[in-house]
């Protein structure tokens, strides 16, 4: 992969009086997608709704290009935008007094109100643009028998253990010979495929930050801060299947008729609403690319039955988010041995998809169905309400007798007592309906996870006490089973799982290496992680159609996912030395 960034900005410093500061500027930020560069600059795909037939591998199916045909580029059709401009300003001021004791004494600038704003600009992860590497012809997929709705043994995973017909392959496909542009490529023999692209509107996420902050110097060397925080992010990147079930190809698995007329599988007639979650692989007619291939009648499938594509995965930049807090902060340096900082934060954050990987694969996936999208917009998944932190330091003082003598001043001085306090509310928790399909608008093939969700009947649920029968934090009786043919009413990310109580503790001792003023010293600590062995309950199951007993109930701690990150599962304690010079 490889890309370019030219950025460039202009800004200037303004001071107009002794109490007032302006800050402006622009910048300039061109980002240019990632160019493919696999295979000689063709690893890459485009797909189009449309009956076009590539001339780079004239055997693939409608729709699919490569770059060299028209539509498409090395960046999988993504154009570089030449227009992107970010503006941004500031200002800071201190009054020289007049505000009687908020300004304090005149000439002293106790008070500061500083505000900013700016537009920004950021290319996304790698991730989204490296998802096309292993599409075909230039890599074979294959889940074996399992990918054509059967079950695969040991012995040969391409063959059905059950004996289902049509669930297995005759041979095994590998190993698999990469073909070069302009062979002809049998895409029927490639295993219905599954596929990832960026589409021409992918363009570069940019976010409005913005804030405004009052200080005032305290006794004791304390700053007290009261501020607005907020941010508005467009164009975030997410996916959604980019081959979906089309609104008639629902109405007609609804209905019975049409592309979802009965089929017969092993000797037994069933439905497409018999086959919800298999769809794509039964149904291709029910998908948006139905075009059909030359010597073929039958629209979306190869001449071997096969449908042109499982699933799809779009990478688009249509993600919106918007965040607004208040942000309150106590910070004293360092006098008479002390030193602290308590930071307290009331905010709200909203989007309709926190990450690429969010979009994908957060047990809900993206809710891109017209009159539906609603459903995905909600909490994000990084959204605690409140949070309150504290961080603390304290040196045990000695007496005037104790600190002359320096044998007690060494053996006893020295000594610190410091820790972090946190408390703060819950992340919001997955609400989903894994394995049913009673929507009927995506099955078990698609890129995103499927968005069905239950009805509820309130959402304003109770929590209970996960130390109880059940270990249930939410009352699970509101919920009920969404009808086949729509989603249920429950929208991403409505209601918060438990939050954390945590402090870490630490005593820890200098002790000078050199004599009075040496930079050299040890440092002997104790330490306690989550000293009051808190319980932090993780998430319960969201999933609506878990195993009875599991819907609502938590089964762990809070397991971090670093070593040493907060909170720890329960009380750790340690001893170590440092020696610093």
């Amino acid at each position: 992969m490889r890309a370019w960034q030219y950025y460039a900005y202009a800004q200037d410093h303004w001071k107009l009086t002794n109490s007032l500061s302006l800050a402006y500027g622009i910048g300039y930020d061109t980002e240019t997608p990632f160019d493919n560069l696999q295979y000689k600059g063709v690893g890459v795909t485009c797909l189009f709704a449309s009956n076009a037939q590539s001339k780079i591998f004239a055997g693939a199916p409608p729709g699919l290009m490569y770059p060299g045909d028209p539509g498409c580029n090395k960046n999988g059709s993504p154009t570089t935008h030449w227009n992107h401009f970010s503006p941004r300003a500031g200002f800071a001021w201190s009054p020289e007094g007049g505000l009687g004791v908020l300004s304090g004494e005149s000439g002293q600038h106790a008070l500061v109100i500083r505000g900013g704003f700016g537009l920004y600009w950021n290319r996304i992860q790698g991730e989204g643009s490296q998802v096309n590497s292993n599409d075909a012809p230039f890599s074979l997929n294959s889940d074996g028998a399992a990918g054509m709705g059967g079950s695969p043994g040991f012995a040969n995973p391409f063959a059905d253990i059950a004996g289902t017909p049509g669930a297995s392959y005759t041979s095994n496909p590998f190993p698999y010979a990469v073909p070069k542009p302009g062979q002809n490529v049998d895409f029927s023999s490639l295993y219905p495929l599954e596929m990832d692209n960026l589409t021409s509107n992918f363009d570069v996420p940019y976010t409005y930050n913005f804030n405004l902050n009052v200080q005032r110097a305290l006794p004791s060397n304390m700053v007290l801060t009261v501020g607005y925080v907020g941010s508005i992010g467009k164009k975030l990147i997410r996916a959604q299947d980019g081959d979906s079930i089309t609104q008639a190809g629902h109405d007609a698995c609804l209905s019975g008729t049409g592309t979802g007329a009965p089929i017969t599988i092993d000797g037994k007639t069933r439905s497409c609403q018999d086959l919800a979650g298999e769809q794509s692989l039964y149904f291709a007619g029910n998908k948006l690319q139905t075009a059909t291939l030359p010597g073929t009648t039958i629209p979306g499938v190869f001449p071997n039955g096969m449908p042109y594509y499982l699933s799809v995965g779009g990478m688009h930049t249509s993600g919106s988010s918007n965040y607004n807090s208040l942000q309150v902060s106590l910070a004293k340096s360092a006098t008479h041995g002390l030193y602290f900082g308590l930071a307290y934060t009331y905010s709200h954050a909203l989007d309709n998809a926190s990450s690429l990987e969010d979009s994908v694969a957060n047990k809900y996936g993206t809710n891109y169905v017209p009159g539906f999208e609603y459903l995905s917009h909600g909490n994000s998944v990084y959204d605690a309400r409140q949070r309150l932190a504290a961080r603390y330091n304290y040196e045990i003082p000695l007496t005037h007798g104790l600190r002359d003598h320096p044998l007690t001043r060494t053996a006893l001085g020295g000594w610190h007592f410091s820790g972090i306090t946190a408390v703060q509310t819950g992340f919001p928790i997955s609400m989903y309906d894994a394995g049913i399909y009673n929507s009927l608008y995506c099955d078990e093939f698609s890129f995103v996870n499927c968005p069905d969700v239950p009805n509820t009947s309130t959402f304003h649920i109770h929590t209970e006490n996960p130390r109880h029968t059940g270990h249930y934090w939410f009352d699970t009786s509101t919920f009920s089973q969404e009808p086949v043919g729509t989603f249920g009413n429950v929208r991403r990310n409505f209601l918060h799982g438990p939050g954390f109580n945590y402090s870490n503790f630490e005593i820890y001792k200098n002790v000078p290496v050199g004599g009075e003023g040496s930079s050299r010293y040890f440092q002997l600590r104790l330490e306690a992680y989550n000293a009051f062995n808190h319980a932090n309950f993780s998430n319960p199951s969201g999933n609506y159609n878990a195993a009875p007993g599991v819907f609502g109930s938590i089964s762990s701690v809070d397991q971090p996912v670093n070593t040493g990150a907060d909170p720890q599962p329960g009380r750790a304690i340690q001893i170590a030395g440092k020696f610093y010079f």
